[in-house]
């Protein structure tokens, strides 16, 4: 598993409707499996993304 602030993560950004994310969230069983987070892309933008809980 990555640790926060050690090594890199590459992969794809989706745009997701704000109305998609309790359901989303439901999917991914937060916070008993995962926890949605942001984080800062290196271009300085923040995507949520989801870590093990």
């Amino acid at each position: 598993m990555l640790r926060r602030g050690v090594g890199a993560v590459s992969g794809e950004v989706y745009q997701v409707p704000d109305s998609c994310w309790p359901d989303l969230d439901v999917w991914e069983e937060v916070p008993d499996l995962y926890q949605r987070s942001s984080v800062p892309l290196r271009d300085g933008r923040r995507v949520w993304l989801y870590e093990a809980a």
